[in-house]
């Protein structure tokens, strides 16, 4: 097919986008959040366990030193010396608090790794709980059919 001479080719036409289909291109997809396997919840869980359970040490021993602070101060009081002959006993009764204080840092950690199964099976129950209410004022009660013959 030949053109004659006094056409030219004609221009190319250059695509222009109608205002919805810029705004489509202008937004950007949403990125999916991928969801969690057991291992990665399991590994969440222990550091945020293990991260309560440093934080429990952590006032374990602040209270260790200052329960020791308030029994030297009481100790000098007393006397100048004083706090030498009873740094013993100090010492004894702010390791006893530590003791007790520290004795809560694995149960924060296994509360950690336990706990989030026990808000999903409550969350769950109370689901159910929720559904069956609801089923019940939809299908409400009759009475029983009394026989009389």
């Amino acid at each position: 097919m030949e053109r004659p001479l006094d056409q030219s080719p004609q221009p190319a036409v250059a695509l222009q986008l109608t205002p919805d289909a810029e705004e489509k291109k202008k937004k950007k997809k949403k990125k999916k959040k991928k969801k969690e396997g057991f291992f990665g919840k399991a590994v969440g869980r222990l550091v945020l366990g293990s991260a309560d359970a440093m934080a429990q040490m952590g006032e374990a021993f602040s209270s260790a030193a200052e329960k020791y602070r308030r029994k030297h101060e009481k100790s000098r009081e007393k006397k100048p010396t004083g706090w030498r002959s009873d740094i013993g006993s100090n010492v004894a009764s702010a390791a006893s608090k530590l003791i007790k204080e520290s004795a809560k840092a694995p149960v924060k950690l296994v509360e950690a790794l336990v706990d989030g199964d026990k808000k999903k099976k409550k969350k769950k129950k109370q689901q159910a709980e929720a559904a069956e209410a609801e089923m019940a004022v939809l299908l409400p009660t009759t009475a029983p059919l009394v026989d009389k013959t």
